[in-house]
């Protein structure tokens, strides 16, 4: 009786023992949602890297999972618009990879740059309007 007992249990003890290995195989571990770090040391798969509330470290990406669709375009673009446009984006990357005081001071040169432009077509439209007026004088 002893030993039958014994075996029971032994065996009650194995069916407990699977319904927690199976129940851990089920759960999946949760990914914490922040990892302090004093420095950037290397990528973490699912993680980026930035200041936030709780400090420097690695933050759970909430973008991860979610795949990159890009639009169909309707019809194929010229190769024109194709170069003007990989120039764009080549522009777009220069100005990203730029330091602060470099975007700065980028900034500026442009904004010169327009100013400029916009009094130089605002000459010609006066231009234009004047030539027009003298056409319309001399055919009187």
């Amino acid at each position: 009786q002893q030993q039958q007992q014994q075996q029971e249990e032994e065996e009650e003890k194995i069916e407990d023992e699977k319904v927690i290995v199976s129940k851990k195989k089920e759960t999946k571990p949760e990914k914490s949602r922040f990892i302090g770090s004093r420095g950037y040391k290397s990528s973490k798969k699912g993680y980026v890297f930035r200041m936030g509330k709780q400090g420097l470290g690695y933050y759970l990406d909430v973008n991860a999972n979610k795949a990159i669709t890009f639009k169909p375009i309707g019809r194929r673009r010229s190769k024109r618009t194709q170069r003007i446009a990989q120039k764009k984006e080549e522009e777009e990357m220069r100005h990203m990879m730029m330091s602060k005081k470099a975007k700065r001071l980028y900034g500026r040169m442009q904004h010169g740059i327009n100013k400029k432009n916009e009094k130089v077509q605002a000459l010609k439209r006066k231009r234009d309007a004047l030539s027009s007026e003298n056409k319309k004088k001399r055919t009187r």
